[in-house]
């Protein structure tokens, strides 16, 4: 049985704003989510022998082990998963925007990584920021809006692994309200010199989910 805790969102909502980033359990017991997640992927059609449905079989090629298969959106379960974290972050993200938006969850896909199956490359200090100008989607310039003028956008995940399997964030706190847009790696030294100085490293609990804004500078 899962056992929900209640969250404080004003707390919620002060840390997003003034951390740029924020750890909260999930629906499930981490027991509960690992089994139900392998269970699924054992369970994926497009892959037609036992071997490759096995949970530690490897099920996309390269390191990042991001599955692209249809039932890795949409199989039963992870719809299942899908909607209920929706439930845990939506009335976060719907206090922090004070009722004035709508708010969409766009949880991307699995991710299965495995050392046998090699070490993603690690990624210089940066931001995920929409680029408003080079993803035009109106004709009309003046609909043409900033980010921090329009959408608010949210990155993150779930952590779906077994007991004391934790994960990491690695970012600089407070550091997410930027003007501009793209994706932007920070190049210059002395920056560069203050985000190794300021990190934190972010733990995420199993059935843990973060949430950051995609402003902020991590790697």
């Amino acid at each position: 049985m899962t056992k929900r805790v209640k969250l404080d969102i004003d707390d919620c909502v002060q840390r997003l704003r003034t951390e740029g980033y924020l750890v909260v359990p999930g629906p499930y017991d981490y027991d509960e989510l690992w089994q139900a997640v392998n269970n699924a992927r054992t369970e994926f059609v497009e892959y037609n022998s036992e071997a490759i449905r096995h949970v530690n079989a490897q099920q996309v090629l390269g390191a990042f082990g991001a599955l692209g298969n249809p039932s890795s959106f949409h199989h039963p379960k992870i719809r299942e998963i899908r909607t209920r974290c929706k439930c845990v972050v939506g009335p976060i993200l719907s206090k922090y925007s004070s009722g004035d938006m709508n708010v969409e969850a766009l949880f991307d896909r699995l991710c299965v990584r495995s050392s046998e199956f090699g070490i993603p490359g690690h990624e210089s200090w940066h931001r995920d920021v929409y680029d408003y100008k080079k993803y035009k989607t109106t004709k009309n310039e003046a609909d043409l809006v900033p980010l921090h003028q329009g959408d608010v956008m949210f990155g993150g995940w779930i952590n779906c692994r077994e007991k004391d399997r934790d994960q990491y964030f690695s970012c600089v706190p407070g550091t997410d309200y930027h003007e501009g847009g793209g994706f932007g790696p920070i190049t210059d030294k002395d920056e560069i010199a203050r985000c190794e100085a300021d990190k934190i490293r972010v733990v995420v609990p199993p059935g843990h989910i973060l949430l950051f804004r995609q402003g902020l500078i991590h790697e």
